[in-house]
């Protein structure tokens, strides 16, 4: 006899990029520290909260979710890693994470970017 029961579905993960330019006074700062933390805990509530601001994203619960960040002397990249039991809605949850830490970094280092290139926030796209 065979088993006809249909098999759980397999968990699905997604990565999410962006980067955020930022001047040299902002660069200074966020190698001081503390910033890209409070990023991290933003990007991660974010992942959370992501049905809440597209209606239409699967409610569906996160298996894990992180956020990974790379400085250097022009910015931060940002990496999102997002991981579901299902693909329901993980691009989705990884884009958000990205986009909302890349946001919070704005906000926390617009103050120190009165000289210099303005900030600016792009490449926000599904990885690999």
């Amino acid at each position: 006899m065979r088993d006809v029961a249909p098999e759980p579905p397999a968990p699905c993960k997604a990565r999410a990029v962006g980067f955020i330019r930022l001047p040299p006074a902002a660069i200074v700062r966020v190698r001081e520290g503390g910033v890209l933390e409070v990023a991290r805990h933003a990007a991660l509530a974010a992942v959370a909260r992501t049905s809440e601001l597209l209606p239409y994203c699967d409610t569906a619960a996160v298996l894990s979710a992180d956020l990974h960040t790379n400085i250097f002397d022009e910015g931060v990249d940002l990496v999102a890693d997002v991981e579901g039991p299902s693909g329901a809605g993980v691009d989705a949850k990884a884009l958000t994470a990205v986009a909302v830490a890349a946001l919070s970094l704005h906000d926390l280092l617009k103050t120190h970017a009165t000289s210099g290139p303005p900030i600016r926030i792009g490449g926000i796209r599904l990885s690999g």
